[in-house]
């Protein structure tokens, strides 16, 4: 180990200047003393060499120095990250196109499953709004905050949950297919299902409303002309809207109409149900040279 022993000048003295930090001319003839164990430590080429004599070498360096060549105890090939700088260059190949098609059905899957739950609660709570009603008209002590109301507030919870719900996959669908950022994706998704640029999937206006509650309230907080504010109701929009003004009406949904209000804003559940069943069929239509997702992806 002739080169461990050359080392050990090196080391020892390293360590009695350690208060000095790095400067040799501060012991006088330090740097005689080890400018002969340097020369024989640099018979080998090294690639230290080159740093400041006070540079810590890396694991790497070190290793290949001590062993004179690259050693298995380097890591000699370093791996090097590599990042995607445009998302638009990734190539779309079928496997890939695959992969979009599959989260697309989990999407649509997930809105029919909101979908149905937005039909059915409001008959039940029009039910339960009538008997309620008769309560309140006919018991004295009869209160909102009473033990008859929860299983009716239970419901208006679970109803908007089912809206959120389903504007929230309409959203992730319009992203899929119309991706903010990645647009070349969203062009060659959109050919390949044969999706026209004015789909009705291409508009987020109504999930952005439930998205950015909080900016929508900042907003009306600013511009308000009243103290009221109208919330996750369930009736007829015109007349809340002529009541209360449609600035002040936010989350409503008409049950008559099937329509979506917010802030004077419409959207038309009967128009989701189609356009779902058309994706569907779009995506089911056979396609030559496409693989198959695995089972976790289906």
């Amino acid at each position: 180990m002739m080169f461990r022993g050359a080392l050990q000048p090196i080391v020892t003295r390293a360590e009695d200047r350690a208060t000095q930090r790095c400067d040799l001319s501060a012991v006088p003839g330090a740097e005689s003393e080890v400018r002969a164990a340097v020369q024989h430590a640099a018979v080998r080429p090294s690639s230290l060499r080159n740093r400041h004599q006070c540079a810590k070498p890396s694991r790497h360096d070190a290793a290949t120095l001590l062993a004179g060549s690259p050693s298995p105890l380097a890591n000699a090939s370093r791996s090097k990250f590599q990042f995607t700088v445009n998302q638009d260059k990734v190539q779309m190949d079928n496997w890939l196109r695959d992969v979009f098609y599959s989260e697309l059905r989990n999407q649509i899957t997930f809105a029919e499953l909101a979908l149905s739950e937005i039909r059915l609660i409001p008959q039940t709570i029009k039910t339960d709004g009538e008997r309620i009603r008769h309560s309140a008209m006919n018991d004295p002590n009869f209160s909102f905050g009473s033990r008859p109301m929860l299983p009716f507030l239970r419901l208006m919870d679970q109803f908007w949950l089912a809206v959120q719900s389903m504007l929230a996959a309409l959203a992730n669908i319009s992203k899929l297919l119309f991706p903010p950022d990645s647009k070349q994706r969203g062009i060659e998704l959109r050919q390949s299902l044969g999706i026209p640029d004015d789909s009705f999937f291409n508009s987020r206006r109504m999930r952005n409303n439930y998205e950015h509650f909080d900016e929508r309230i900042d907003t009306w907080a600013k511009t308000r002309k009243a103290k009221h504010l109208v919330d996750r109701t369930i009736g007829d929009h015109a007349s809340l809207q002529q009541e209360f003004g449609i600035d002040n009406c936010l989350r409503n949904y008409d049950p008559d109409r099937g329509i979506l209000t917010f802030c004077g804003e419409t959207f038309e559940i009967a128009l989701v149900e189609p356009a779902l069943h058309d994706l569907k069929l779009k995506l089911a239509a056979p396609r030559k040279g496409h693989g198959t997702c695995s089972s976790a992806l289906q």
